[in-house]
C-alpha cells in the first residue's frame, strides 16, 4: 500500500535562508561605518530576537559612549525606530521598543528637521514621533529660544532713552541686567543710592536723559569701588602692628630727685669747659 507524503495534517516548514538582503540605497549612501555594520548586524537576526545592549556591546568591542552614539546615528538616518510601550491598563509607560527598519525610508541628510518631523506608522499605543534623544533636543530647543526671546525684549528696553525725572525705581528694576542687581544686593548696595549718585552727575553735564547700559556702567564702576575698599579695610585690619616704642618719655624732676639732677648737669658742664679748654690748648695735660 502506498504512503501518502502529503495530506491534511501535513506541515510545511521552509529551511532559513543563510544571508540577509541589504537596501541598495543604504549600502551606496550610508557613510557611518561602525553605524552601518551594527545596523546589518541587527538586520541578520530572526525577527523574534530581542535586542540586548550588552551582547552588541561585547559582540563589536564597544562601550556605552560609543553604541549611544551608533543608535543615535541610526535614529537619524530612519534605519531604526523607538515605540513607547505602555504597560496593560494602557495608562502609564512601561519600556521604549527598537525597530529595525528595512531601509525603504533610509535618509541621507540627517537634519535634526527631518528627525523630529518623521511620520511614523503602527497603532496609537506603540507610536512614537520622537526618539529620547530628539524629545530633549526638542526641548532644549524651546528653552533656547525663550531665552533668546527675553534677551531681544531687554535689548529693545535697553536701547529706548530714559528720563531722569520720570524714570521709577521699579521701572529701573525691570530693565537692569538681573546679574548687576543681584551683585547690589550681594553687596549690601540699595539701586536708590547708586541712582542718586548717577543722576547728579548726569545733571551736572546737563543731561536729561540716559540709557540703561550707561546706568549698568555706572553701577558696575560703584561695584568695583566698593570691593576695593573692602579689600583695602581688610588689609589694614589684618597688619600686625609694630610693638617697639619709638620714645620715651622723659623722667619727672621731682622734690626728691632734685638734687641729684642739678649734681649730673653740673658734672656735665664741667665736662664741657674742660673738653673746650683741651681743644684750645692743644692737648690734655696731666
Amino acid at each position: 500500500m502506498a504512503i501518502q507524503k502529503f495530506n491534511n495534517s501535513t506541515t510545511i516548514s521552509k529551511e532559513q535562508i543563510p544571508f540577509t538582503q541589504v537596501n541598495n540605497n543604504v549600502i551606496q549612501n550610508m557613510k557611518e561605518m561602525e553605524a552601518f555594520c551594527v545596523w546589518v548586524y541587527l538586520l541578520s537576526m530572526p525577527p523574534d530576537w530581542r535586542i540586548i545592549k550588552e551582547q552588541i556591546k561585547k559582540h563589536f568591542g564597544i562601550g556605552d559612549a560609543k553604541i549611544k552614539k551608533i543608535f543615535s546615528c541610526l535614529n537619524a538616518h530612519n534605519l531604526i525606530r523607538y515605540e513607547a510601550i505602555r504597560n496593560e491598563t494602557g495608562n502609564d509607560f512601561s519600556h521604549w521598543n527598537i525597530v529595525v527598519l528595512n531601509g525603504n525610508d533610509f535618509i541621507k541628510n540627517t537634519d535634526k528637521s527631518n528627525t523630529n518631523n518623521r511620520n511614523r506608522t503602527g497603532s496609537k499605543s506603540h507610536r512614537v514621533r520622537n526618539a529620547p534623544g530628539a524629545i530633549q533636543g526638542t526641548t532644549n530647543k524651546i528653552k533656547n529660544n525663550k531665552d533668546n526671546k527675553n534677551k531681544k525684549e531687554r535689548g529693545e528696553k535697553k536701547q529706548k532713552p530714559l528720563s531722569l525725572s520720570q524714570s521709577s525705581l521699579e521701572e529701573l528694576k525691570s530693565k537692569i541686567d538681573p546679574g548687576i542687581l543681584q551683585e547690589l544686593s550681594t553687596n549690601k548696595i540699595k539701586l536708590d543710592f547708586v541712582y542718586s549718585k548717577f543722576k547728579s552727575h548726569m545733571k551736572s553735564k546737563s543731561i536729561k536723559q540716559f540709557n540703561i547700559s550707561e546706568l549698568e556702567l555706572w553701577i558696575k564702576r560703584e561695584l568695583d569701588y566698593s570691593k576695593n575698599k573692602q579689600k583695602s579695610c581688610a588689609k589694614e585690619k589684618n597688619e600686625i602692628k609694630s610693638t617697639v616704642k619709638f620714645f620715651e618719655a622723659p623722667e619727672k624732676i621731682t622734690a626728691s630727685n632734685r638734687e641729684t639732677a642739678r649734681t649730673n648737669l653740673k658734672s656735665i658742664k664741667e665736662i664741657l669747659n674742660k673738653g673746650s679748654r683741651v681743644v684750645q690748648g692743644g692737648g690734655l695735660k696731666t
